[in-house]
């Protein structure tokens, strides 16, 4: 057999392949009512206990749920004691619990203001039911709590199921006085977030409060496989990064 019979045998084979990888992708499919309002800032974790149950949510508070592997979806307005507004972001533990993070609005409320704390609820049901509604970081009388990011600890370490929470502090949202500042704060929970530490500033710079390039923003933690937390973010001084063992 000839060299060319062989190169052109090897392309039908992966011609062939390829054609069959296409064919077998998940189709597309919209979790969302056509009635909602232009959903954006998508989060979606799946639970590990059971990956057909799949968990998503966006902007301002549509919750969606699936427990066919994705299949079929349904969708809810998700409430709080302190309001949900924005920034979602869903993650399971290894448990199959469920934790929901979002920004707040307590304006209407008496008992606060606009994004003045980070919230968490929690669901062991998969989003049916929520129990845990803890707010953290409120630090009146003016300073905002804003894009925080959960995870939770999957290693095999004395941390495991431990979550993470970390989130950018404006001194006064979207203020351009040179002496308002942008942190990045960071909390956690022991107790499958009954309860969260009193929030520390781990970012050694400041930035400023625009919402912009210049402000501290954008904190992702995520664990190690001895159960070390590692951080970044970003701001006026470039990438930052950071590692608690």
């Amino acid at each position: 057999m000839t060299y060319r019979r062989i190169y052109f045998l090897l392309f039908i084979i992966f011609f062939n392949t390829l054609n069959v990888s296409l064919h077998c992708q998940f189709k597309n499919v919209q979790i969302n009512n056509s009635s909602a309002n232009q959903p954006n800032e998508v989060t979606v974790a799946v639970n590990p206990k059971n990956p057909s149950y799949i968990s998503a949510a966006s902007n301002l508070n549509l919750f969606y749920s699936s427990t066919d592997g994705g299949k079929t979806w349904t969708q809810k307005i998700m409430s709080s004691i302190w309001k949900v507004w924005g920034d979602p972001c869903l993650v399971y533990d290894t448990n199959g619990n469920l934790f929901f993070g979002h920004l707040s609005d307590q304006r209407n409320i008496g008992t606060g203001y606009w994004i003045d704390r980070i919230v968490v609820q929690r669901s062991t049901t998969n989003g049916s039911t929520w129990d845990y509604d803890v707010g953290i970081g409120f630090s009146p009388p003016s300073k905002q709590q804003d894009k925080e990011w959960l995870c939770a600890d999957y290693s095999n370490s004395p941390f495991r199921n431990n979550l993470y929470l970390a989130w950018t502090e404006f001194d006064k949202y979207g203020s351009t006085n040179p002496n308002d500042h942008s942190r990045i704060l960071f909390s956690r929970s022991t107790n499958s977030g009954a309860s969260w530490s009193v929030p520390i500033k781990v970012s050694d710079l400041e930035g400023d409060c625009i919402d912009d390039d210049n402000t501290m923003e954008g904190a992702v933690p995520c664990t190690g496989p001895n159960g070390e937390v590692y951080l970044s973010w970003s701001g006026p001084h470039g990438i930052q990064f950071d590692k608690s063992t």
